[in-house]
């Protein structure tokens, strides 16, 4: 059974673990604890039957707008649509406080990740070239404008 909730600080282990597992580039624990104390973060969690932290998304919020950070679901747990829930919930929170659009950054090489998000309803606006490292590439810009 899977559970999405929002995340709460005890997670930040958990949440620290799942970025290792997942980014060539994972923020550390400091970072994700940061989340708490500043301001317009909103973060959360998938867990599995176990009550094991398996997916994470958050997004920073900025006035009307918001970043999404990061979205990360442990290997294992892939292709069986947490990421595309967690998006969803993401964008319904986003709604309830007011945000209207909605951006992210995904690597170009990065296909089901596009898939998910243009799925999800954002679309393409822009390019950042040479944005990830480890390997080098550029990042596609995508914005969400139908948050419901």
């Amino acid at each position: 059974m899977l559970r999405t909730r929002q995340m709460d600080p005890g997670d930040c282990p958990a949440v620290e673990q799942l970025f290792r597992e997942c980014f060539s580039h994972p923020w550390e624990g400091k970072a994700i604890e940061a989340m708490f104390t500043a301001g317009g973060y909103y973060s959360l969690v998938a867990e599995n039957e176990k009550n094991e932290i398996i997916g994470y998304v958050g997004m920073r919020s900025v006035c009307d707008e918001a970043d999404i950070t990061n979205v990360a679901v442990r290997p294992d747990a892939r292709r069986k649509g947490i990421a595309h829930l967690l998006v969803r919930r993401l964008l319904e929170a986003a709604g309830q406080e007011g945000i209207r659009s909605v951006y992210l950054e995904v690597r170009a090489s990065n296909r089901p990740a596009l898939l998910l998000y243009e799925h999800a309803g954002f679309r393409v606006c822009g390019r950042r070239r040479d944005y990830y490292t480890e390997p080098t590439e550029d990042a596609i810009l995508m914005i969400c404008e139908n948050i419901p």
